[in-house]
């Protein structure tokens, strides 16, 4: 997934840089009669330098997206939605078996959703109230 990243931030910073240049090419203007190839050349460093930025924003930005946890809301509507395709009733294995969740993320959410009282649970056997 990293190198999607790379790829997605290197078009991003691309982007950024071309349309800076078309901006300082027309002077900020969609239909300048008279645009100026020799300034926008001039200040290509400029246009550069906001493309290297937006392309970093952009890199920085999915990287926090992968690094954070996913909510803790989501993993237990998963674990609702399980059961509810189960019948009600599960196990912790069939939950590991049949879920994205680890196995160590997946007994931690029936944990919480049995303190919250949503589910209920009888050693490994677990059924919505």
């Amino acid at each position: 997934m990293s190198w999607l990243r790379m790829v997605v931030a290197w078009v991003a910073g691309l982007s950024g840089a071309l349309i800076g240049y078309g901006v300082v090419y027309n002077h900020g203007q969609p239909r300048n009669p008279h645009p100026d190839p020799q300034l926008a050349l001039t200040l290509a460093p400029l246009e550069l330098g906001v493309g290297l930025l937006f392309g970093l924003w952009i890199y920085r930005l999915f990287g926090r997206q992968q690094q954070r946890e996913p909510r803790a809301d989501a993993q237990e509507r998963m674990v609702l939605r399980f059961a509810q395709r189960r019948g009600g009733r599960f196990t912790l294995e069939e939950l590991e078996a049949g879920s994205p969740l680890p196995a160590g993320q997946a007994g931690a959410v029936v944990a919480r959703l049995v303190e919250a009282g949503r589910l209920q649970g009888h050693g490994q056997d677990y059924r919505l109230p």
